[in-house]
């Protein structure tokens, strides 16, 4: 009897969220046109942080709010780099923010804190980094986030 309650409990919880997400998504909304590449970060009913509005309507979302859904994102450009990389990053709650940007053999090239933020706009110069293939990541207490960068030589 035990087992048969479990199995009933689980299968309504998996009708619940199917439903939710059935109720989140409006595919006669999805569009593939051209979006606005500006970063002003939306969080949609699927829990995905979205570009900004327009992505999140083109791929059918029904509701979104302003924010992200993670506890820290950001966003970067350009990639690759020339001299600067411009990093906007967002926390859900204010708090210290750490930075560092490793190369695919965990060595630091670049790592630094900010104390009580929750959005911070800030530059890392790479100018003169080996090329290849490096990882940017930010986290704070609640999460992190991971971005790969490219680094290549314009001469």
């Amino acid at each position: 009897m035990k087992n048969v309650l479990v199995l009933v409990f689980f299968i309504c919880c998996f009708a619940k969220t199917t439903l939710l997400r059935a109720q989140c998504v409006d595919s006669s909304l999805i569009q593939y046109g051209y979006c606005d590449p500006d970063w002003v970060p939306v969080c949609a009913c699927d829990e995905k942080t979205y570009r900004n509005d327009c992505f999140a309507r083109n791929n059918g979302m029904v509701n979104w709010y302003y924010g992200i859904c993670d506890a820290v994102d950001f966003d970067f450009n350009p990639n690759p780099p020339t001299d600067y990389i411009n990093v906007d990053a967002i926390m859900k709650y204010a708090g210290n923010m750490n930075v560092q940007l490793l190369d695919r053999f965990g060595r630091i090239f670049y790592n630094n804190s900010f104390d009580y933020v929750s959005e911070f706009q800030f530059q890392i110069y790479v100018k003169g980094f080996p090329t290849g293939l490096y990882f940017l990541n930010i986290w704070c207490n609640e999460g992190y986030k991971v971005r790969k960068v490219v680094v290549t030589d314009f001469r």
